[in-house]
């Protein structure tokens, strides 16, 4: 009899990544939402603890939790640790927690989007998924609008390396020196607010910029789906975040905007860019969509990484 492999999501979650087709074949997969997660056993319903000896856990091979919120954390501490594994697709200002050393009681393998904490045992580097393919069918350079943002309204209480305030600030600036500037998302009455963006790149490929900030900055390999975005519909991110960028997109494909000394310096440098240097981001940037080096970003590859080190798991228990 096959046994059952859960993949517990965020309530509301759509699924993020294709597993069954790499290496899971031998199990049953289920996904189960986290509010249902009394689902993976109906004894969860008056029993929460699911200790080694429970007859109910036996068909069990594992429970990947694909969120690293609190709450996630603590109910997965109810079940047995060597058969737990996080997947964290957040960097720690989001998800402290998933981060400290001491989730390593619970999960044996935390796999994380960022080059930093590594040690291939316990935390193992997964790439987040947000390689995205090339809009083909895109306005002229003469046609497109000048600069967007399209990023939710959020805050955050952990001061240093959180973005949030420099994308609020940029939103502050860029209104002041342009009324060519618009912004999607949850910033309403902001006087730039456009609405909200369904499809990121589609909106996106109507401009020749888009402020692509990361969520925090300080992170070595933490590259989201927001610059991706921004290249699959042609339009150059102006990119702030991982501190080795470079070490994954070409510098060729981004303005980067560490090499500005303030907003105003690099407002004028945007301004100052005409057909042929946009054309030449662009073509930088189709040459790395398609290439080797950014398929890390794609949703088979860090599907791989974790079913290949569960199945590996597995082996070592046996």
């Amino acid at each position: 009899m096959k046994k059952t492999i859960y993949f517990i999501l965020p309530t509301g979650s759509p699924p993020k990544l294709a597993y069954t087709s790499y290496g899971l074949e031998g199990f049953v997969v289920k996904e189960v939402e986290l509010r249902a997660r009394s689902e993976i056993h109906p004894e969860f319903r008056v029993n929460c603890i699911a200790p080694e000896e429970t007859p109910y856990m036996q068909d069990v091979a594992g429970i990947i939790s694909m969120d690293g919120s609190d709450i996630v954390i603590i109910e997965s501490s109810k079940y047995p640790r060597e058969r737990n594994s996080l997947l964290v697709l957040e960097p720690p200002i989001i998800w402290p927690r998933a981060y400290h050393p001491s989730i390593k009681d619970t999960f044996d393998k935390i796999f994380i989007p960022t080059d930093d904490f590594i040690d291939n045992r316990h935390f193992i580097k997964i790439p987040f998924p947000g390689w995205a393919p090339l809009i083909k069918e895109v306005p002229d350079f003469e046609e497109k609008k000048f600069c967007c943002l399209i990023n939710s309204n959020k805050g955050s209480p952990y001061t240093g390396y959180e973005l949030y305030s420099e994308r609020r600030k940029i939103i502050t600036n860029f209104m002041n020196y342009t009324q060519e500037f618009d912004l999607y998302g949850n910033w309403q009455g902001i006087a730039c607010w456009k609405g909200w963006a369904n499809h990121t790149p589609d909106v996106m490929k109507n401009y020749k910029f888009s402020i692509s900030y990361e969520n925090m900055t300080n992170q070595r390999g933490y590259i989201s789906e927001k610059i991706h975005n921004s290249i699959s519909a042609q339009c150059i991110p102006i990119y702030l975040g991982a501190t080795n960028i470079t070490d994954y997109i070409p510098k060729e494909c981004f303005i980067d905007r560490r090499n500005f000394s303030s907003d105003r310096e690099l407002y004028d440098f945007l301004r100052s860019i005409d057909r042929k240097t946009f054309e030449n981001y662009i073509e930088a940037q189709k040459k790395y969509i398609n290439s080797p080096q950014a398929k890390i970003f794609k949703s088979y590859y860090s599907a791989r990484i974790v079913t290949e080190n569960f199945i590996d798991s597995l082996k070592e228990k046996n």
